[in-house]
């Protein structure tokens, strides 16, 4: 969330320009104020729409380049996934062996932007139950596999 409010390009790495952007976004300018501004913080995760723009961000925030290409590499879409989506999908853990699977079979190597997005547009169709998604034909094909392994479809 911090790292979304300094407009940070990358993970593990913030500029001074990027640090200051946030203090001012929070209105924070020392240690003491940012510790008071942290239930502030958490309270905005439970806004629907701040989580949607956490997310979004986190993908840009955790992409790696690749040449021109710049994506989320499966395991990191994994570790983050847990913390983005923990209280709204009953299927995490389901959901990232099977990816994590696919990736060690050599079928996936990265997690496109894409199907980054339609995992949360996916989990909030189905309001996080796996039982009540439905197949309405226009889930990335990696989604429509994966209900059809759990047996959803």
């Amino acid at each position: 969330m911090v790292a979304m409010h300094m407009g940070n390009a990358h993970m593990g790495h913030v500029t001074e320009a990027e640090f200051i952007k946030g203090c001012e976004a929070c209105g924070v300018d020392s240690i003491d104020k940012w510790r008071g501004h942290l239930p502030t913080l958490r309270k905005q995760l439970g806004d629907k729409d701040m989580q949607k723009k956490m997310y979004t961000f986190t993908y840009a925030y955790a992409e790696q380049w690749e040449g021109v290409k710049k994506n989320v590499i499966v395991e990191d879409a994994c570790g983050l996934w847990p913390v983005l989506l923990k209280n709204k999908c009953n299927f995490l853990d389901k959901w990232c062996a099977f990816i994590t699977k696919k990736n060690t079979d050599g079928k996936l190597n990265i997690v496109t932007k894409d199907l980054w997005n339609m995992l949360y547009e996916f989990i909030e169709s189905c309001d996080g139950k796996l039982e009540a998604a439905e197949d309405d034909g226009c889930w990335p094909v990696l989604l429509e596999e994966f209900c059809v392994e759990q047996k959803v479809w």
